[in-house]
């Protein structure tokens, strides 16, 4: 049966990671760290943890607020008592401390030109009450390198896959937050590099969205070998990307239990862009003609993009406009950039024939306030997709005032707050795995 939700409960989850030895020297800034950071009078509670690996020492970053677990940090440099690490794309957060004694760290952080401060406590952690195992598999010549997160209670369990958004997405971050979560519960979680990023191979560049799905593809075969997994109780999930390649996989393989989908695009990838770019230009306070000039100009770069043809017309268009008020926001590829064999292979994609096929349990969720794909319309469009697949076993989220990353940020005019994923949605998708097995 068909059921829409649009509130969720709040919830809470404790992150748990591995401890440190207990033999660290007071020199030494390796183990586990708690504490919070502080910008504008508002605070978020944080972990760290730092080790010294074969290239020297390493760090991640952890807030259960912001659904992020052992994300890793660009750079870290410690010569006693100072302490410096980095954080985010291109090291988009810096941080400046000082080790206090052997059990705090005191400083200050840039987050461009927001500054803040944070302090951090050595912390002891408990045990996970889940195993971690590097494993890989394979789809065809490309090697993925991956996590499975098994529950210590008895199996066989249902299992998880979680696939990748957008760009050169790893294992760590939101993925890792997530399947921590999942193998709380008793239901194991794979986690894995995308390809061409962190330890697997290929290059996500070159790749089709078939590729892609082939890729999760192997990891099901993989976690079928498994005598801790059931075969019969594996699912997927995917966000953004991830929920474009969520019914392609699901028509590629009779074997999914499940589909998790969140903020994926109903219909063609290009038109997708489209919409983005149009409702961005608004966004930052371009006037209607200029939007209705730049996206003349934008999709015509997209119908060269997908097909390959039109290029004079296209670079008559550019040298038309390169003094446009808006030219520069379009952020236009030069003709030797990667995007344009990449856009041949994906920009024609296209989604709702692909759910038209999904027979299986559905969770599709969307956040109120996505800028980047449209709510409403794509849970309609997907809805009517379902019923031609004579699919009822669906069920559709709407969470109030949550973004494109399920994510809960302030309003313009309201004081500055740190954002925070949307609380519950981990264990509303926790729940419905659940509720299946």
């Amino acid at each position: 049966m068909r059921t829409f939700v649009l509130v969720l409960t709040a919830g809470c989850l404790l992150l748990l990671t591995q401890s440190a030895s207990s033999s660290i020297t007071k020199m030494s800034i390796e183990g586990h760290w708690e504490g919070v950071m502080v910008r504008a009078g508002a605070m978020v509670k944080v972990t760290f943890n730092f080790q010294r690996k074969a290239k020297g020492l390493e760090g991640n970053f952890s807030s259960a607020s912001q659904g992020v677990l052992e994300y890793p940090l660009n750079i870290v440099r410690y010569e006693h008592p100072n302490v410096h690490f980095e954080l985010g794309d291109d090291g988009a957060l810096l941080f400046d401390g000082r080790y206090e004694n052997d059990s705090t760290i005191i400083g200050t952080f840039k987050d461009g030109d927001a500054k803040g401060t944070f302090s951090l406590k050595r912390a002891a952690v408990e045990p996970l009450p889940y195993k971690i195992e590097e494993v890989r598999f394979q789809n065809g010549p490309v090697v993925l390198s991956g996590s499975l997160l098994v529950p210590n209670t008895r199996g066989p369990h249902p299992a998880i896959i979680f696939l990748h958004g957008s760009g050169p997405e790893s294992r760590w971050g939101s993925a890792r937050f997530r399947a921590d979560g999942f193998a709380r519960r008793e239901i194991a979680a794979l986690i894995y590099d995308k390809r061409g990023v962190g330890g697997s191979s290929g290059d996500w560049k070159r790749a089709t969205f078939e590729d892609l799905a082939d890729d999760a593809i192997a990891g099901l075969h993989f976690l079928q070998t498994r005598k801790e997994i059931n075969p019969r109780q594996i699912g997927i999930y995917g966000h953004s990307q991830g929920g474009f390649l969520t019914p392609l996989v699901a028509a590629r393989s009779n074997a999914l239990a499940f589909i998790i989908s969140a903020a994926s695009y109903a219909g063609p990838a290009y038109e997708q862009d489209i919409y983005r770019v149009r409702k961005s230009l608004r966004k930052h306070g371009y006037s209607d003609e200029e939007v209705k000039e730049a996206m003349e100009m934008y999709t015509l770069f997209i119908d060269v993009a997908r097909s390959g043809q039109g290029w004079e017309q296209y670079e008559a268009a550019i040298e038309k406009s390169r003094n446009k008020k808006w030219f520069d926001f379009l952020e236009l590829p030069p003709k030797d950039d990667w995007l344009w064999q990449y856009y041949l292979g994906t920009g024609n994609f296209n989604t709702l024939p692909y759910w038209e096929k999904v027979r299986v349990p559905t969770l599709l969720i969307y956040g109120e306030r996505d800028e980047l794909v449209p709510p409403i319309e794509s849970l309609t469009k997907i809805e009517k997709a379902l019923e031609k697949a004579a699919n009822e076993q669906y069920t559709a989220i709407l969470i109030p005032k949550a973004a494109h990353n399920l994510a809960i940020y302030p309003d313009p005019a309201e004081p500055f707050s740190w954002w925070h994923t949307a609380p519950g949605v981990n264990d509303l998708m926790i729940a419905w795995v659940r509720l299946r097995f």
